[in-house]
């Protein structure tokens, strides 16, 4: 039984990324699906499929074979949430070069749409 179902998805990818896997199996929950439409649409993974109780995730490399993910992070636990205002927001993304994945009243959403939205909300993970 998994606690927090966001924590071991990240953490699943990037061990599948460290150890040069193709794709990586992930439990099915609705709250990675849209995280998983937003990672294929920023382009970190070729994509992925719904099996039964499973979700089979299609990691991307570069021509050179290293992963288009460097870095990813968890920011928000179970225990600890982190929210982030559109001003806060604003030094984050300044001082970072990756993305920061947020949810938000308008869905889930990188660091630089929701600026232009000018919306804030709960900083999920972090993207190099």
């Amino acid at each position: 039984m998994v606690n927090d179902i966001l924590s071991d998805f990240i953490t699943r990818i990037r061990n599948g990324y460290k150890s040069n896997l193709m794709f990586v199996s992930v439990i099915y929950a609705k709250k990675i699906i849209p995280v998983l439409d937003l990672f294929v649409e920023l382009g970190y993974i070729r994509g992925y499929s719904i099996k039964e109780d499973k979700v089979i995730v299609l990691l991307k490399y570069n021509t050179k074979g290293s992963s288009s993910i460097y870095n990813i992070s968890i920011i928000s636990k179970t225990g600890r949430k982190l929210y982030s205002t559109v001003s806060t927001l604003w030094r984050l993304h300044a001082f970072n070069k990756g993305s920061f994945i947020l949810t938000t009243s308008k869905g889930v959403l990188d660091s630089n749409t929701a600026l232009k939205l000018n919306i804030g909300g709960e900083v999920l993970c972090y993207i190099v």
